[in-house]
């Protein structure tokens, strides 16, 4: 009974051993995982670099390594942390990491250079996954989002698509000719004009009266109107 006691003892504790190596993890896996469990960060959209890394320690199990950050910042791109990691109820070691935190997004790519004015659509724009780690404005993500949109300025191919970068087509342009309206209640007054800036539905721009050339502000109409305020 004692030889069976024995090794039941010691299969125990080999037991036990064989668990703690089979969940032991690296030491820089462990931060990694820490860190995308402190800011719910998915490892689907998101990846994260140790660049450097003065722990010793090669291995820890689950609850034995802390992190903390350094600086209070969005965790995206470099970014350090302390960790600290405690072994038996007392601290084994503590240092700073130096991280590269890369967000990736499926946004919408010019896939051919277009034109400043020219519409978006499926033959030159497709949504393609990119790192948007550096990127400060908000993205399109879809044909959808762009829907009558068209291009601001001149964009290359490769580029990412933005807010900034894309404009919705205005009523009139510089060079269109519109019917100026004049009415006060009492009367109604047109003359042909000529749009000196662009505009669009209750914007107040430029326009030339062909017939004077007297430059007024007169507010859009439609694309084929323009307002004079009484």
């Amino acid at each position: 009974m004692r030889l069976i006691g024995s090794r039941l003892i010691l299969l125990s504790v080999l037991l036990v051993s064989i668990a703690a190596v089979v969940s032991a993890v690296p030491t820089e896996q462990a931060v990694i995982n820490e860190l995308m469990q402190m800011y719910g960060l998915d490892s689907t959209n998101c990846t994260v670099e140790v660049l450097s890394n003065r722990l010793k320690t090669a291995q820890v199990v689950p609850g034995e390594i802390s992190i903390r950050p350094i600086v209070q910042k969005e965790p995206l791109g470099l970014f350090s942390i302390a960790a600290t990691i405690e072994r038996d109820g007392r601290m084994l070691e503590s240092a700073q990491l130096r991280l590269r935190i890369t967000r990736f997004a499926d946004v919408l790519v010019a896939t051919d250079r277009i034109g400043r004015h020219e519409a978006l659509t499926a033959e030159n724009c497709a949504v393609t996954r990119m790192d948007v780690t550096s990127l400060h404005e908000k993205p399109l993500y879809s044909l959808d989002e762009a829907a009558g949109l068209r291009s601001a300025k001149n964009v290359r191919k490769g580029t990412m698509l933005t807010s900034s970068a894309v404009e919705m087509p205005p009523d009139v342009e510089a060079g269109h000719e519109v019917t100026i309206v004049f009415a006060d209640g009492l009367c109604r007054i047109t003359a042909p004009g000529t749009v000196l800036q662009k505009g669009s539905h209750g914007d107040y721009i430029k326009v030339k009266n062909s017939s004077s050339g007297k430059i007024i502000v007169a507010r859009v109409v439609d694309q084929n109107a323009v307002e004079v305020d009484p």
